[in-house]
């Protein structure tokens, strides 16, 4: 099991990379790129 601490951190890592995916997706949009996955 994982601790309360180290969860956390994998939740956050997971959202930012998240974030991260999202801005590049927008941007490929903005660029006209297809925005099917």
């Amino acid at each position: 099991m994982l601790t309360p601490h180290e969860a956390r951190l994998g939740l956050e890592s997971v959202a930012a990379l998240e974030r991260l995916l999202d801005e590049r997706h927008v941007e490929q949009i903005k660029e006209g790129g297809c925005a099917v996955d």
